[in-house]
């Protein structure tokens, strides 16, 4: 287990809750910033090259994504990843959604998903060489406010509509299509999972169901 407060992260293993140390990667050192207003958005996934699992965080504030190494002490950013506030991890793939560029202030692509190379959550430029790739879902209404995995597709919620990616074949590894454009969720974090499916608040103050 992982957790997070705003500036601090921590695992338990064997009874105990340890610290984790920041440590700076490529040059740059961006430690968690987190205020009091933010969410870390935390999943895990399998890497290839270390053969272990790891957790790839995301905060809400655009910061980098840091990355930790299961058993390890460490944290440390991503320096190929994009600034993303939300994260899901499916078929070993690590996507993230509603993105700032690295290193600018004003590039911000609220309706853009952006996803890793399978097995490779360390690896996001896309190459002749890997699957990592994004797309821009110009054709949606209002910016992207999490993903949610459900079976074999990502849920991707609008503040205005529900959109789903499923796993494709040929140049991208990835095709989005809407599923509901009549009801989205602005509020992030009450999209919750439960046995039915996932539930959420709506702008009309109503609890609905996707089941």
């Amino acid at each position: 287990p992982l957790v997070s407060g705003t500036t601090q992260f921590a695992y338990y293993s064997v009874g105990s809750w340890s610290k984790l140390s920041y440590v700076s990667s490529g040059g740059r050192s961006t430690p968690p910033s987190g205020t009091t207003n933010d969410y870390y958005d935390i999943v895990q996934v399998y890497e290839a090259t270390s053969d272990n699992f790891v957790a790839i965080a995301g905060v809400e504030s655009y910061q980098t994504l840091f990355c930790w190494v299961s058993g390890s002490t460490l944290l440390s950013s991503i320096t190929s990843a994009p600034r993303a506030r939300y994260l899901a991890a499916v078929d070993n793939f690590v996507l993230a959604a509603n993105i700032r560029d690295v290193g600018s202030a004003q590039s911000k692509y609220v309706q853009r998903v952006q996803w890793s190379d399978r097995g490779g959550p360390l690896t996001w430029l896309a190459a002749s060489s890997n699957l990592a790739g994004f797309e821009d879902l110009l054709a949606a209404k209002g910016g992207i406010t999490r993903l949610m995995v459900q079976g074999e597709r990502v849920i991707v919620f609008f503040e205005e509509e529900i959109w789903q990616g499923t796993r494709a074949t040929g140049a991208a590894s990835f095709t989005f299509a809407p599923i509901d454009k009549s009801v989205g969720c602005p509020y992030s974090w009450t999209i919750t999972q439960t046995p039915l499916g996932l539930i959420f608040l709506a702008r009309d103050n109503m609890i609905y169901l996707l089941p």
